[in-house]
Parts: C-alpha cells; structure tokens; sequence
C-alpha cells in the first residue's frame, strides 16, 4: 500500500525548519565567537584575562603577542572605575576633599 506523498510534505517542512533554525544558530555563534569555538566553564582568572584582551585588541576573543602595550592602555582601566562607584556616598560627605585628594594622587601614580 503505498503513502500519498501529500502526507510527507509536513514533515519534510517541519525537519527543514529544524535544518535552518539550527544551521542559523551555529552560523551566529561563529559570528559573535569571530570563527572561534565558544568558551566553556569559565573562571575569574578567564573574564579577566578576556576583559584584558577586549581592552588591548578591542574584542573578546582577540589576542596580541605584541610584548609592549600600546600608551592608550595605561589609562584604560576599570579600577578608577570602580573607585568612583564604591566611594560615591563618601563625595556627598564631610570627606569629600579628601576623595579629590586621593583621587588626585592615584592618577599621578598611574601617569
């Protein structure tokens, strides 16, 4: 007994659709990994070190073997960053001119 073929095309539909939804995805994780396999388990000392590479070469997964940082990363840092945002309730404060104070000599320790 033989099967109309009007019965198959649902199905060869449906298995399509499954075919492109899952070739798009692989083609964009490519993309956004640059043709990289992606990254699994990572640990502090990994996004650091990606967090690093992003601000020397621009990208996540890009890396230099350039021995010598280029002058525009010695003022690209998070810590100064990171210095404004736990220390903002102390600039409404009583110590405010002592944050300026701090403030001023930790950027002549990093020129």
């Amino acid at each position: 007994m033989a099967i109309p073929f009007e019965a198959f095309l649902p199905y060869a539909i449906m298995v399509g659709m499954f075919g492109v939804s899952s070739v798009g995805l692989v083609v964009v994780k490519r993309l956004k990994n640059e043709g990289k396999h992606p990254r699994y388990n990572l640990d502090v000392w990994d996004r650091q070190m990606m967090d690093r590479d992003r601000r020397l070469t621009g990208s996540l997964r890009g890396q230099t073997d350039n021995p010598v940082a280029p002058p525009e990363f010695s003022v690209n840092s998070e810590w100064k960053v990171e210095f404004l945002i736990f220390n903002t309730s102390l600039l409404s404060g009583p110590m405010f001119m002592a944050n300026i104070a701090i403030s001023k000599q930790l950027s002549k320790r990093q020129m």
